[in-house]
């Protein structure tokens, strides 16, 4: 079974995001702030994570660079309210490998 990090501060959002995910198969791991998100990428193995860009604590783009500068080369997607190009290109330059605006299709995702 495929594991996912969803780190999503919105509750609704993350609920909807969980309950679909785990219907289709996948284990979810969830957190609403980017320092819990952080302490659990460096310590499990996940498939691909999931997050929000601006969340308590550490933010995506901080979270991405940590990752990056670690040794694990986990996919990561960015879901956030965040529609400007300006965004995307620092995420892109981090190293995530998808950037996604909300609402977002969860058939999509």
């Amino acid at each position: 079974m495929s594991r996912i990090l969803l780190a999503e501060d919105d509750r609704t959002l993350r609920d909807i995001t969980v309950r679909f995910l785990t219907k289709n198969g996948l284990d979810v791991d969830v957190t609403d702030n980017g320092n819990e998100a952080c302490t659990l990428a460096l310590k499990n193995i996940y498939d691909c994570i999931v997050l929000d860009i601006m969340m308590p604590g550490t933010d995506g783009f901080e979270f991405a660079e940590n990752i990056r500068q670690s040794d694990q080369n986990i996919p990561i997607l960015f879901v956030s309210a965040r529609d400007d190009l300006t965004a995307k290109q620092r995420g892109f330059m981090l190293g995530i490998d998808d950037y996604m605006t909300k609402p977002i299709d969860l058939e999509e995702l």
